[in-house]
């Protein structure tokens, strides 16, 4: 190795060459020599490294150094040998019979592996001559659309459509152009931020960029008539000046609205009281009655069947109104809202001595109409014996009274 090339050698130790590439390019030769020629350097990483066997005057203008990438290594080896293309010895020490290489010679002139180290030389020594291309921008693109499917709410329908970027590219100047069917017509967009054209049916919205692993969501809002139980069909298109690598996905069609949908109520009712007790004859307990909405439930009713051997005594609060046929008591209550409940405290009488655990039952009903009829019943088992504590409390509490009464007289 002459002067030069050991001076050369050694500020590429120090700092590496500047790599002859325009920006745009810089990515794609890298990525070249990375899939096509770093995998055949694994044997000269035996001997070309810093202190290894290669670290002498013949073969150190090639050194693969541990605080660079091979292609940085590669570049400044190319640089510190004469670049050049053909009679550089990066590519003749490997391809060259004649050339005393203790690596042997791994790419011959006819291989792959050889044109392949000459196109990358080519596009550092040429730059305008370099056939390795920087990659197209791609992205791929998918629209889906979501929304409350069969459901015309009095007139409105509600739902989404997203757009979404897999990359690997940022998408730019997207369009989504929409498609509402006949029966309706756009009412609201949000967010408001979103630019859209509309013609006729047909809207097209408008995103500058979508970067890669992004989305946008668009919510809209459709009128049509109350009365319009069509299952209507909605659809979507994504398109952008980017290349998209899988258009398969860029289109979508859903269908929204179908049965008219009325205001819902969540109605239950449940019963809890002195299960077992009969207080001289008193048995007090109360019903529940719950509204899990999501709407306001109106007229509502809680049919209640107390057995034949109780007789209504009382219902607190007073301002509930009933009736009472037979044993059939009847609650009724102007309107319940979503969220709130209702409770209503009855007593009735019994016998003293009637041991029996009795059925009592509830069943709650309402003009509105109740999407869950699992809980809108209750039965319990009230009355029965009364608890022996509270006999023995009772009896011990009556013999204490006679004895102060007898001590006092």
């Amino acid at each position: 190795m002459n002067t030069f090339a050991r001076a050369l050698a050694a500020l590429s130790l120090s700092v590496g060459f500047t790599i002859n590439a325009s920006a745009d390019n810089s990515v794609a030769l890298e990525t070249f020599f990375n899939n096509n020629i770093n995998p055949q350097l694994q044997l000269c990483g035996v001997c070309h490294i810093p202190n290894g066997l290669a670290d002498v005057e013949e073969g150190n203008g090639f050194l693969l150094y541990p605080d660079r990438s091979h292609y940085q290594s590669f570049y400044d080896a190319w640089v510190i040998l004469g670049e050049g293309v053909n009679n550089n010895r990066l590519l003749t020490m490997n391809s060259d019979p004649a050339l005393n290489h203790t690596g042997l010679q791994n790419w011959p002139t006819s291989s792959a592996h050889y044109r392949n180290v000459e196109t990358l030389l080519t596009c550092w020594d040429q730059p305008e001559l370099c056939p390795i291309t920087p990659p197209q921008d791609s992205a791929d693109l998918a629209v889906t659309m979501v929304g409350n499917n069969g459901k015309n709410n009095g007139g409105v329908i509600n739902y989404r459509i997203n757009v979404s970027n897999a990359g690997p590219s940022t998408a730019d100047s997207l369009e989504i152009t929409h498609l509402l069917p006949a029966q309706a017509t756009l009412s609201e967009v949000t967010p408001d931020s979103i630019a859209y054209t509309t013609a006729g049916r047909e809207v097209t919205f408008y995103l500058d960029t979508l970067t890669m692993g992004s989305s946008q969501g668009i919510e809209l809002t459709v009128n049509t008539a109350i009365d319009n139980n069509t299952l209507m069909s909605f659809t979507s298109a994504v398109s952008a000046i980017t290349e998209d690598t899988n258009p398969s996905n860029n289109s979508s069609t859903a269908y929204f609205g179908g049965g008219v949908v009325s205001d819902s109520a969540d109605l239950s009712v449940t019963m809890a009281g002195n299960n077992g007790k009969n207080q001289d004859g008193v048995i007090n307990y109360s019903l529940t009655v719950k509204n899990a909405g999501p709407n306001t439930a109106n007229a509502v009713k809680i049919a209640h069947r107390i057995p034949n051997l109780v007789t209504l005594n009382a219902v607190t609060p007073s301002s509930i109104a009933y009736t009472s046929v037979g044993k059939l008591i009847t609650f009724n209550l102007d309107s319940l809202a979503s969220g709130t409940s209702q409770v209503i405290n009855i007593k009735v009488t019994t016998a003293t001595d009637n041991k029996d655990k009795m059925d009592f039952s509830a069943t709650v009903s309402a003009a509105t109409e109740d999407p869950n009829s699992a809980n809108n019943t209750s039965t319990e088992k009230f009355g029965g014996s009364i608890n022996g504590w509270v006999l023995l409390i009772s009896a011990l509490a009556l013999l204490l009274k006679t004895r102060c009464q007898q001590r006092n007289q």
